[in-house]
């Protein structure tokens, strides 16, 4: 089955987005021990930076301008991530955490500064 051109640069972040789905549904989560306090933020802020690359790629097929992209990847990446946190509160052994969510939005902030960055380096070169 062909993919248009535009759907394609979906692909990525629908396949991360079921892997984040996956792995909440474990009731232990498969992480390396960093041996310290709270490194389960760190995950998370590096997760979500991963998501918001991923989204912004996507979100960079229509036909918005730079602004929108921007907005539109930390609203659905925070909404995504709400729904994962409250996902979680119903998983064994798991639990919902403002905490995580907050380390969440924290790394779609960091994508969204590392996107506009490299679009603005971009479109200098043009």
């Amino acid at each position: 089955m062909k993919v248009p051109g535009k759907w394609k640069r979906s692909i990525p972040v629908i396949v991360y987005s079921l892997a984040i789905v996956i792995e909440s549904a474990q009731s232990k989560a498969p992480v390396p021990d960093l041996g310290f306090e709270m490194q389960d933020k760190l995950y998370h802020l590096a997760g979500y930076t991963l998501y918001g690359l991923l989204l912004t790629y996507a979100l960079r097929a229509t036909s918005w301008h730079w602004k929108r992209v921007v907005m539109f990847t930390l609203l659905i990446g925070a909404l995504f991530a709400a729904s994962d946190e409250w996902h979680q509160y119903f998983v064994p052994g798991r639990s919902c955490d403002i905490f995580d969510w907050i380390a969440d939005v924290c790394g779609l902030t960091v994508s969204c500064a590392l996107s506009t960055l490299y679009n603005k380096r971009s479109t200098a070169h043009e």
